[in-house]
Formats: structure tokens, C-alpha cells, sequence
């Protein structure tokens, strides 16, 4: 499954409104600052953003989506997705030109379509005990694994959780699951 991050960013870009001219608007330049920010701290880069529903002026919903080559399993990838999120939605709820621009305000983690392929470079897969792909969609984490044998996802021991409840385990108000470490 050669070039699978290229795949998934094309299927996020069909969805996502970019044009030209959008590196000027508000949410762009927040977007933007998103992305340096991760990666200077996490070494992910952004391959793909937008705004779902393609409405510029009325914005329901901000898509990322995010590539890295780092080996990670679900404690460390929950955290790295609650992490960005919660910046995501800091830097948008808390800028005064893109509020004008939202349908609601504050935006909140259901507004966010956020995801991460982890491969290697060769553009492949990372596979068990690693997660490959991990996204967040209306309030739940799926963490999803790849089997290069199969060149496939392996949906039976794929996991999925609330994000409120990631959430309460990165802010260590619930005990650490029992996964993978």
C-alpha cells in the first residue's frame, strides 16, 4: 500500500474547500499557525486542511489532516490528539477576526475533523503494535491499525473511545486505560 498517506490526503482535499485565495482568510492563517506548531513540537506535518461544507463565511467544522513517521501506540497517540485539538480550538476560539467568520462560537471538539497517518518513508503503514491512522469524527478517537501482509486495516482490533473520555485521561482525571503502552 505504497503512497497510502497521498490517498488520504486526496480524499480529504475533495472534501475541503481550498482555494488560492484562502491562504488569506482568518482561519487559514489560524490553520497555519496550527501547523508550525506541530511541527516544531511533534515533527508532523500538515498535509491537507480545510473547511467542510465548503461555506467560508459560515463555518461549521475545521479539517486537518496530519502525517508523521513516529512510532506510537494508542496511550501516546490519545494524547497527541487531544493535545493538538485543544490547540486547534484554542487558537480558533480565541481569535477575535475568525469568530466573525464561525456559525458558532465557541467551536468545540465536535467541529474538528483531525487526522494522523503514521508511516514509514516508504510511505507505509506502521504496523502492530503501532497505530497507522488514527482520527477523530462527531466525538470519538478510532485508532486504527495496518497489516502489510494483507495490505489492509485490521478493523477487529481497531479501538475506538470517547473524546471526552481521552480527554479526562491526558488531563489525569481518569486512571490510564489498560492498552497498549
Amino acid at each position: 500500500m505504497k503512497h497510502a498517506f497521498l490517498l488520504v490526503g486526496m480524499i480529504l482535499l475533495a472534501s475541503c474547500n481550498k482555494n488560492p485565495e484562502d491562504k488569506d482568510h482568518p482561519i487559514y492563517k489560524v490553520i497555519e499557525k496550527h501547523e508550525v506548531l506541530q511541527l516544531k513540537n511533534y515533527k508532523m506535518k500538515l498535509v491537507n486542511a480545510g473547511i467542510p461544507e465548503r461555506n467560508q463565511d459560515n463555518v461549521e467544522a475545521i479539517a486537518l489532516h496530519y502525517v508523521t513517521f513516529s512510532k506510537m501506540k494508542i496511550p501516546q497517540v490519545r494524547k497527541l490528539i487531544v493535545c493538538n485539538v485543544e490547540q486547534m480550538l484554542y487558537l480558533v476560539n480565541n481569535n477575535e477576526e475568525v469568530e466573525s467568520y464561525l456559525k458558532k462560537h465557541p467551536l468545540t471538539y465536535n467541529d474538528i475533523k483531525f487526522n494522523i497517518g503514521f508511516g514509514d518513508i516508504e510511505g507505509e503503514f506502521q504496523e502492530p503494535p503501532h497505530i497507522a491512522y488514527a482520527y477523530l469524527r462527531e466525538g470519538k478517537i478510532y485508532y486504527c491499525y495496518h497489516d502489510a501482509i494483507f495490505g489492509d486495516f485490521t478493523e477487529e482490533k481497531d479501538v475506538e473511545e470517547d473524546y471526552e473520555t481521552a480527554l479526562k485521561i491526558v488531563k489525569g482525571e481518569l486512571p490510564k486505560k489498560v492498552d497498549s503502552d
